[in-house]
């Protein structure tokens, strides 16, 4: 279950994306454990894979998903940061510094 090694697998279809941005954390958290685990590899990554992806730190990732700005589910006592989330959180802060 932990994807902090392994990073993110293939696609994330763009269904996803628009679901998990306007979805409540436990919406969130019945997807996550509604899906295949092949599935679930792709959608979604743990805080240091999530990091790498970003080039910030896991705390930067953790401050995120506390600020709201990145959707995650808490599986144990870890992270689970959802792509979709993260690729529009990246692509807003993009937007932002261009302007």
């Amino acid at each position: 279950m932990d994807n902090e090694k392994n990073g993110p697998k293939g696609v994330v279809p763009n269904q996803l994306q628009e679901d998990d941005v306007d979805s409540t954390d436990e919406q969130l958290l019945e997807k996550y454990l509604a899906m295949p685990k092949e599935t679930r590899d792709r959608h979604f990554v743990g805080t240091a894979s999530a990091a790498e992806i970003a080039n910030v730190s896991r705390r930067t990732i953790e401050l995120w998903i506390q600020g709201g700005m990145v959707r995650a589910v808490l599986v144990g006592r870890k992270y689970q940061v959802s792509l979709p989330s993260l690729v529009a959180y990246l692509k807003g802060r993009s937007r932002q510094r261009k302007h």
